[in-house]
């Protein structure tokens, strides 16, 4: 089930089984997508995380999510999420935990496919001398980290 959530000045399209939300993506401001249907619990559960997480009140998530990609990607993702609220990890860092250091760029590209930002936090990981890409773009990766006042 598919349905838009407008938390603070961001906009999202959340997509979920009724168990576990599968994808979250950022919505550009001007996006004429609105919230078409009533929320079902799991959703209005991720609205209040997600509005207490842009409060500055919630610092890990509860929520049920379930990101579907390789084994690599789910490797990559799930050490993601270890990454503590406020801090950061170059992609070189995240690839000695997941198999060497020869598995930066790769490590990068899972960060740039992953269905649950936020979540699955990819704007805590940078490049080891600069702040790396975001899928949903820099000003983005920049106003996460501002919000959990990472100094980068």
């Amino acid at each position: 089930m598919k349905t838009v959530l407008t938390i603070n000045e961001f906009k999202f399209l959340i997509e979920d089984d009724g168990s576990y939300i599968k994808k979250i993506e950022f919505l550009e401001e001007n996006s004429s997508l609105e919230q078409t249907s009533l929320l079902t619990p799991l959703q209005e559960a991720l609205k209040n995380e997600l509005q207490g997480y842009f409060n500055g009140e919630l610092k890990k998530f509860s929520i049920p999510f379930k990101a579907e990609g390789s084994e690599f990607q789910r490797l990559v993702w799930k050490q993601m999420g270890n990454i503590e609220y406020g801090k950061m990890m170059s992609y070189g860092e995240l690839a000695l935990h997941v198999g060497g250091l020869n598995y930066s760029r790769a490590v990068g590209g899972a960060c740039n496919k992953n269905p649950l930002p936020i979540l699955i936090p990819c704007h805590r990981v940078s490049a080891s001398n600069h702040l790396g890409g975001f899928a949903f773009g820099m000003e983005m990766k920049k106003n996460l980290l501002k919000l959990e006042r990472v100094q980068f």
